[in-house]
Formats: C-alpha cells, structure tokens, sequence
C-alpha cells in the first residue's frame, strides 16, 4: 500500500514539473507531429 502511495506521489509530481515547463516542450512536440502528419499525406 506504501508502494502505491509513493509511486502515485512521484507520478504527481512529474505531471506538475511538466504542467509547470509545457511552454518550453509543447511547441517542439507539436512541430514535431505536424511534420510527421505531413510526411505520411
């Protein structure tokens, strides 16, 4: 059960530090998915 807890505790905590950084990764990721969309057309 303590397992549980602190491995949901370290999920949190990744989904925050990525909420908080999105400006900097989700641009690039976008770029990224749009080319690979266009490629495939």
């Amino acid at each position: 059960m303590k397992a549980i807890r602190i491995f949901l505790l370290i999920l949190i905590i990744i989904g925050i530090g990525l909420l908080c950084t999105q400006k900097l990764w989700v641009p690039g990721l976008v770029d990224q998915i749009l080319s690979y969309e266009n490629a495939h057309k």
